[in-house]
């Protein structure tokens, strides 16, 4: 019993630091849905231990628009549009931990205590907010790369069926597997593969579903319709047509290297691409803006206003935030 308690000490303070396996995140689940008692053992633990930041009732306020999922079959998740910025990096560091480890202890809670959870145990979602990217290893080995504003529904069972559905953005590098194909499934067509690196971009709010193929073969389906990708090509579903092009790959998987490049991008895109990459809304009040393209990049450290500052070179217009997270263009 001693060994035990010990046991679960360990996971708690190991939880608490942020060095938690997900199996042992599993196991901590497990044990925390056994009983009430250890229901309460646990919220008390935190609290005595990290009473600054954790107030369960508190916690749920603060985190609705800030926390990144990882639940079994959870339809119900809040948007954030909100990010933080002009402020010295000491102090946004201080948030930044804060944030991250309410996220991790609220994820444990909703892993415990969704119903869903005792329905469906197989099934699993991952989502990342807006201003969020976040890397996952898939139940074969393969790792996924979300772009912000994107998640990724699966079924933990990859023996006999490797399937993702996304929504969003994400890059995938497959671990080969000759008898069992790696599928993912967007709104507008289906891409098979066996072992591969390629990238998925399917916003809903976008006109347009693409894909485009860094390394290996993919295969699209889209009904009785099927295409062939090589290496260094794209292929883009809009307005009920196909169109297949020669890109610079390594160019449209940037994002995941916190790079912004632009190639030739309307700028009612780029509008809705720098809403999810910082977290800000953007209101345009010249719509004469919205069709010019622009070509260009940035990195990630850069700020909101730097991007609109460089691209003011290029394009005419004004802007003011005036309002916190919200920038007008004029």
């Amino acid at each position: 019993m001693k060994q035990r308690n010990s046991e679960k000490e360990d996971l708690l303070k190991r939880y608490l630091n942020g060095s938690l396996l997900v199996h042992d995140e599993k196991e901590l689940g497990d044990w925390i849905k056994q009983s009430t008692a250890n229901k309460s053992y646990f919220q008390n633990y935190v609290r005595s231990n990290k009473p600054d930041i954790i107030d369960i009732g508190r916690l749920e306020m603060a985190l609705a628009e800030t926390k990144q999922r990882i639940l079994p079959n959870s339809h119900d998740q809040s948007r954030a549009t909100r990010n933080t910025f002009n402020m010295g990096w000491r102090r946004y560091l201080e948030i930044a931990s804060v944030l991250l480890l309410g996220i991790l202890l609220k994820s444990l809670f909703d892993l415990a205590f969704s119903p869903n959870t005792l329905n469906n145990p197989a099934y699993c979602q991952i989502e990342t907010l807006v201003g969020q990217k976040s890397k996952a290893v898939l139940p074969d080995g393969s790792i996924v790369w979300l772009n912000a504003d994107s998640e990724i529904q699966f079924n933990t069972d990859f023996s006999n069926k490797r399937q993702v559905r996304l929504k969003g953005e994400a890059y995938f590098e497959v671990e080969k597997d000759s008898l069992n194909k790696f599928e993912v499934v967007t709104n507008d067509f289906n891409i098979v593969v066996h072992g591969t690196r390629f990238n998925v971009m399917s916003y809903d709010d976008f006109s347009y579903t693409q894909t485009t193929l860094v390394e290996g073969c993919v295969e699209v389906k889209q009904g009785d319709q099927q295409i062939m990708m090589e290496p260094g090509e794209q292929l883009r579903y809009q307005d009920g047509k196909f169109r297949k092009t020669k890109v610079a790959a390594e160019k449209a998987v940037a994002w995941k290297s916190n790079k912004l490049v632009f190639e030739g991008v309307e700028f009612a895109e780029i509008v809705r691409r720098l809403e999810r990459w910082y977290g800000v809304e953007i209101i345009v009040e010249n719509e004469r803006l919205l069709k010019h393209n622009f070509t260009g990049a940035f990195k990630n450290e850069e700020t909101i206003f730097q991007v609109l500052d460089a691209m003011q070179y290029f394009l005419e217009f004004q802007y003011d935030n005036k309002e916190f997270r919200k920038v007008i263009i004029k």
